[in-house]
């Protein structure tokens, strides 16, 4: 016999996981996180901006579904394995990654400044890499 949620439908099968979706605090990437929670997933809402991070994060505990907020800034390699731990110590496991944190530019060529290019390098290319890299072990297991 099959267990049926609330809502009178099956739980998803990705219920009771632990989900990180990167850039989280806003738009698509809160949009997610709040998605992932409807389905049964423990969010973990990570972001440089901690406060908006923190807001999404207690709009999902609100569902009385389980989810933190963390800072985190993508093109840190070292910020990503201490976010990685983090998760790992609070929820024993990492089920699904959302790399979801990105960036723009608005500005001119003549107007943007090398640094402001490798930082869309380092967020929008490298950072799919580096969350990638230190969850990967964990997506496995």
């Amino acid at each position: 016999m099959q267990t049926l949620t609330q809502t009178g439908r099956p739980p998803h099968p990705l219920a009771h996981k632990v989900a990180i979706v990167t850039g989280g605090a806003g738009g698509l990437g809160a949009a997610t996180g709040r998605y992932l929670a409807e389905v049964g997933l423990k969010v973990v809402v990570a972001d440089l901006r901690l406060e908006l991070a923190e807001s999404v994060a207690a709009t999902i505990q609100a569902n009385h579904v389980s989810a933190t907020a963390i800072a985190l800034d993508v093109s840190n390699p070292s910020q990503i394995q201490a976010a990685v731990e983090q998760v790992l110590e609070r929820y024993g496991q990492i089920d699904v990654l959302v790399n979801n944190a990105g960036i723009d530019v608005t500005l001119s060529i003549e107007e943007l400044a090398l640094s402001q290019w490798q930082q869309v390098i380092d967020v929008n290319l490298n950072e799919p890499f580096y969350m990638a890299k230190a969850v990967f072990p964990h997506l496995r297991a």
